[in-house]
């Protein structure tokens, strides 16, 4: 009876440990997109030009990238697949009638606006999915029994990308 309480403590303490390490992954590969896109999109917002345009939709897509792929691999996709409506009405097998009922200005207008609506979606899910993963890594951290070293745990990531994000904040507002 004391051996299965034993091995199911380690079991949990395994499975804690495991959860850790995928949190700390997440964490990690979110904050290297974002440390490298925030700088790009406030940069891009500064300039008021067409490239500044151009800085600032790349740096929303490099920020958001991780998510963006997450929301197109997931439901989304079949927002972008906009289908025409067909009927096709034979008379005496000859006569072929086609009947659009979607107008093709309505699909390419669609086409242009859904991935905007996608990237700067990406943004602020990407601020949430962040904040969320910051307090899922430290509840996690809390309760595992055998902590890694500070070092190689996920919170110098998070002071990493706190700096990169005030210190670009702080850098464009004074151009």
């Amino acid at each position: 009876m004391v051996e299965s309480l034993t091995d199911g403590a380690v079991a949990a303490e395994v499975s804690l440990e495991r959860k850790l390490a995928a949190a700390h992954k997440r964490l990690l590969i979110t904050v290297v997109f974002c440390c490298i896109g925030w700088p790009v999109f406030m940069f891009g917002i500064s300039i008021f030009s067409d490239y500044g345009i151009g800085l600032a939709l790349l740096g929303a897509v490099i920020f958001s990238g991780p998510i963006i792929y997450r929301m197109l691999d997931g439901g989304l996709k079949g927002a972008f697949k906009l289908e025409t409506t067909v009927y096709i009405t034979k008379w005496n097998g000859v006569r072929v009638e086609k009947d659009y009922t979607d107008a093709p200005l309505i699909g390419i207008f669609v086409n242009l606006i859904l991935p905007f609506i996608l990237l700067f979606t990406g943004l602020f899910v990407t601020l949430s999915y962040l904040l969320y993963l910051i307090v899922i890594y430290t509840k996690l951290y809390l309760r595992v029994s055998e902590k890694p070293l500070f070092m190689s745990s996920g919170f110098p990531v998070i002071i990493i990308g706190a700096g990169v994000f005030f210190a670009a904040t702080y850098v464009v507002g004074m151009l």
